[in-house]
């Protein structure tokens, strides 16, 4: 899920009260009041398991992106901040989540975001993410609503020598590169054996 941009009193992203779970989402650019106990991006009174998720650039009180009332929360594997006097902070980053463009509304991770691959496949939903990409492309989920796809493009047959007879593959995809030279003149037949 994404959730950005929200406004109101308390929990202008996300309220958890006496549980729910928020599993690889984005939550950003929310505002609450500043009055105590808030919560910019995610408010949560007795309960509440965030999982995967990203919690950035909100604005509330006592801290802009969290705020925890009573017991029984835990957050793992996000990228929030802080992270000091987060219950159960297994996996928690602060850096940050480096989005595509989020002035423009894009809320994708560009490359060398610290959250791709920072997941846990665990609690990564089997869904695809907000895009229809696959939720786990590489190693590991990404945290946030959306799975990077850099890095994730196919197998690919690179065609530098004379090349005669057959080469044998079998992907659902692929990525045919080749040098222009006296080497790689005529055609290249692909057959699917499956069709």
């Amino acid at each position: 899920c994404l959730v950005a941009s929200n406004s109101c009193a308390r929990g202008a992203g996300v309220f958890c009260l006496m549980g729910g779970a928020v599993n690889n989402c984005t939550i950003a650019y929310n505002s609450a009041d500043t009055n105590y106990y808030s919560g910019g991006g995610i408010l949560c009174q007795d309960g509440g398991q965030i999982r995967n998720s990203i919690i950035f650039f909100n604005k509330g009180a006592p801290n802009a992106n969290w705020t925890n009332i009573g017991s029984g929360m835990s957050y793992r594997h996000c990228c929030i901040t802080p992270t000091n006097g987060l219950p159960s902070n297994e996996g928690c980053i602060e850096a940050d989540p480096g989005f595509a463009s989020a002035s423009n509304g894009v809320f994708r991770l560009a490359p060398g975001s610290p959250c791709i691959n920072a997941g846990d496949n665990a609690f990564a939903p089997a869904s695809a993410d907000l895009d229809g990409n696959p939720r786990i492309l590489l190693d590991a989920v990404d945290m946030g609503a959306y799975e990077s796809i850099i890095g994730a493009e196919p197998p690919f047959l690179e065609i530098t020598n004379p090349l005669s007879g057959t080469v044998a593959f079998d992907v659902g995809a692929l990525v045919l590169r080749g040098t222009n030279n006296a080497h790689v003149v005529g055609h290249l037949r692909v057959h699917n054996r499956n069709n």
